[in-house]
Parts: C-alpha cells; sequence; structure tokens
C-alpha cells in the first residue's frame, strides 16, 4: 500500500509545511481582520462603571454586575459595504469617530426595574450609558429648554464630546404616567458623513436627570433593505442545505441506513450511546462557560432563581437532544463502516491496549495532524477565490473574543 512507503509521508510533511507557509502568507488577503486596541478588562470595566455609578447617581443600589464585549455587527455591515469598506471602518476607530467594539456593563437587581447599562472603548475611555427607570418613578415637569440646558452641561462635565461640533436636529418629550416628562436630544455632526449616513448623538433627560447618551450612526432605510433581500438570498440558499442535509444524511444515512443494518442484526449501538452522551456533556460544558453572560439578558421582572432553573432546563434538554443526535449519528456510521470496510480499524477499539501501539493507529494519529496544512490551505483558498471571483462578501472581525 502507498501508505507504507517512505515516498507518501515525505510528500505528505512537504504538504503539511507548504500548507502552512501557504496559510500564514495568504490568511490576511482572504479574511479582513480589524485592529481593536482592547486595553480595558472586565476587571477594570467592573470598577469604572461602579465608580461612574456613584458618581452620577446612577441606579439601582446594591446592584449586581455582569459586563460583555459587544458588536455593533449592522453598522459595521453598512460600512464595510456601503461606505468605504473594511479600511473605512478601522480609520474610524483609529479616529475615534465611532467604536464599533465597546464594552457594556450592566447594573441590575432582583425585582427592580431601575437598570443601567454603561459603555466603555476598548481602550477604556466612557463612551456612553442609559438608566432605565420605571415608569411610575416621579420626576420633575420640565420644558425642552430646560432640559436641554442639563443634559447640555452633562455632556460638557462629564464627557469629551466637543458640543460644537453638532448640531440638533430632533427634540421629542414623552409623558410617563407619574406625569413625568422625559425628554430626547438628537445631534448630528456638521462637517462628518460616512456614506449616506450620519454620525449622530442621543441624549435623553427624564424628569431633570440625564439618563442615556448614545452615539450611533443613522443606517439610511435603503441600505437597511438591501441588505435583508441579501440576508433573504442567504437564509434561502442556507435553508436548502439543511433541507439537503436532512434528506441524504438524517434520512438516508441514519434512519433508513439503521433500519436495513436492525433488520440484519448488524448495529453496534451501546459505544455509540455511551460516546454520544460523553461529546454532548462536554458541548455542555462549553455552554455553562457563557453562564456569567446570560445575566446580560435576565428580565428582571422574574426571580433569579426562577431565570436559573430556566436556563437549567434549557441546557438539559439541549443536552439529551445533542445527545440522542451524536448517538445515531455514531451508530450508523461504525455500524455503516464496519459491514463496508470490515478489516479498518474499530472505532470504539482505538484506544484499548492492544490497538493503541499498532503501527496503524500512529500513522492514523499523524496522518490526521499532517492534514491540518492542507485543510488550512483549502478553507483559505476558497474563500479567496469566491471573494475575487464571484464577489462574495465575508465581514471582517477581530483574532480575540474576551467574552469567550
Amino acid at each position: 500500500m502507498i501508505f507504507r512507503k517512505p515516498v507518501f509521508w515525505i510528500a505528505a510533511v512537504l504538504l503539511f509545511i507548504g500548507g502552512l507557509f501557504y496559510s500564514v502568507q495568504v490568511f490576511p488577503k482572504a479574511f479582513a481582520i480589524l485592529n481593536v486596541d482592547l486595553k480595558m478588562d472586565r476587571e477594570a470595566a467592573f470598577s469604572q462603571s461602579s465608580a461612574l455609578a456613584e458618581k452620577n447617581n446612577w441606579g439601582p443600589d446594591n446592584y449586581n454586575q455582569v459586563a460583555s464585549f459587544s458588536h455593533d455587527t449592522r453598522t459595521q455591515n453598512f460600512v464595510e459595504l456601503g461606505a468605504g469598506g473594511v479600511e473605512k471602518v478601522s480609520s474610524l476607530m483609529q479616529d475615534g469617530l465611532y467604536h464599533f467594539y465597546t464594552w457594556t456593563v450592566r447594573h441590575y437587581r432582583e425585582h427592580e426595574p431601575n437598570e443601567t447599562r454603561i459603555t466603555f472603548t476598548p481602550a477604556g475611555d466612557f463612551y456612553g450609558f442609559k438608566e432605565t427607570l420605571a415608569e411610575t418613578e416621579k420626576g420633575a415637569v420640565l420644558g425642552a429648554g430646560e432640559a436641554r440646558v442639563i443634559a447640555e452641561n452633562f455632556v460638557q462635565n462629564e464627557t469629551s464630546i466637543q458640543l460644537s461640533e453638532f448640531e440638533s436636529i430632533e427634540t421629542s418629550e414623552e409623558v410617563m404616567p407619574s406625569e413625568r416628562i422625559d425628554h430626547t436630544f438628537v445631534y448630528e455632526r456638521k462637517e462628518e458623513q460616512i456614506g449616506d449616513g450620519f454620525f449622530r448623538l442621543r441624549l435623553v433627560v427624564s424628569g431633570d436627570k440625564v439618563t442615556e447618551l448614545k452615539h450611533f450612526i443613522k443606517v439610511p432605510e435603503t441600505f437597511s433593505r438591501r441588505f435583508e433581500e441579501m440576508r433573504s438570498a442567504n437564509n434561502t440558499l442556507a435553508t436548502s442545505a439543511s433541507i439537503a442535509m436532512f434528506l441524504l444524511y438524517g434520512f438516508g444515512g441514519i434512519i433508513l441506513g439503521l433500519f436495513f443494518m436492525m433488520r440484519k442484526r448488524w448495529v453496534v449501538w451501546k459505544q455509540a450511546v455511551y460516546w454520544g452522551f460523553f461529546v454532548a456533556a462536554f458541548g455542555t460544558l462549553g455552554e455553562i462557560n457563557f453562564w456569567p453572560l446570560m445575566w446580560m439578558s435576565y428580565p428582571t421582572a422574574l426571580s433569579e432563581q426562577s431565570f436559573f432553573l430556566q436556563n437549567i432546563w434549557f441546557m438539559v434538554a439541549n443536552t439529551f437532544a445533542m445527545a440522542i443526535i451524536y448517538s445515531l449519528s455514531f451508530m450508523a456510521a461504525e455500524t455503516l463502516t464496519r459491514r463496508a470496510f470490515p478489516q479498518q480499524i474499530n472505532l470504539w477499539q482505538i484506544w484499548s491496549r492492544g490497538a493503541t501501539s499498532s503501527i496503524q493507529v500512529l500513522g492514523r494519529t499523524i496522518g490526521g495532524y499532517l492534514m491540518i496544512g492542507f485543510n488550512l490551505a483549502f478553507m483559505i483558498s476558497f474563500y479567496l477565490l469566491t471573494k475575487k471571483l464571484f464577489g462574495w462578501w465575508d465581514p471582517a472581525s477581530t483574532l480575540f473574543d474576551p467574552d469567550v
């Protein structure tokens, strides 16, 4: 066999080295990578948000904290596709005109509608906040002029924003059930524009207290409709692929395959079930790693215990569902493999004492690692060719995610 000849392994090693070298050289051309200067970590975000909350009397009292590294996907899509591309995204972040990546810290308390979300740039600068007040909470009844003075004084005293670079374009007010009046002021940069979009700043004054400061880019409706049409086509393609996979793999491979194998009593099922639950359990451990972030979406009207138990139930149900899928997949795959290739190594015996020390297992293990170079080169080449030949778009991203 060719696998026993030295020339094959020499070629495999050369392919591995060549694939890795090619991947390193071509990777930046195939994938758009954003350079985000991340200087703030989660603990620093907690500390600074607490200091700001105490200074500005943002609620609630005796709060819990949770933080997430957020990404403004919608606005980045607009800039990449309709307002200058990846280069413009990078320049906006470097110049400080807009930050697509921010730390968001949530201050919340069980059964308390009052909560605050505070945002920071990756470098650790205060970027905005929103305090949610109960509609029944009383507050001052001010006119628009008085509320605007409060909002602009806050910007001048608490931020580095130069309001002289903005002009007021929108003013509105809302009367709450408690008769408190909430005023909203929207400002727009005078001389800066991004394609057909606009740099804007929203300030909200609830009663006589500033409760929101938010930077945003006004994305034109024409782009939103065009993007939804593009996504609709992508979703249709993805749905078609999912249906095809279910018919070919799920129905044809697993259901029919196991049906015929069961009639002949050839099904190998015990090890498949063990490993199915084992792999599903490891997937669940990965989900548990993200549990701290689930409090970003915690509805405070629920008790923390109810929310926690609800997520436990979803996790357990998902674990069993994935265990069944894995078990059936392993069952069908190994059973059919045993019938088609009876001379191949039994997957469930591969780490037994006799098999582990064999040259066959050693060869397959080393061969698997040597395939990494080729697989990377293939994946990168695929993305590069589809971009150049078909104009496919892949959104730019960072090489890290503090939430992971």
